[in-house]
């Protein structure tokens, strides 16, 4: 994936942030959202790319890396030959 892609991904989840704010709170939490991509690498980093803007103002004690304004958030796939849902050929 290009890296203006990436950034419009971190975009598009920063404007879920500002619009979804009241919905979601700070943190990545699996009662509140589940993420699914096709197992595809340019899915997967758009994915990832998206949640560091949904989640980029993590409170620094939730951070593993104090040089990073993000925590992972879990991203599920299924194998393309099983995948009925996201992966059309």
């Amino acid at each position: 994936m290009h890296l203006s892609g990436l950034q419009r991904q971190q975009a598009l989840g920063r404007w879920f942030r500002k619009r979804y704010d009241r919905l979601l709170s700070r943190h990545w939490n699996a009662s509140q959202i589940s993420v699914t991509s096709t197992s595809v690498d340019r899915t997967l980093n758009s994915a990832q790319a998206n949640l560091q803007g949904l989640y980029a103002d993590m409170d620094p004690a939730r951070r593993f890396d104090d040089t990073l304004n993000w925590s992972p958030v879990p991203v599920r796939t299924t194998p393309m030959a099983e995948d009925r849902n996201l992966f059309v050929e």
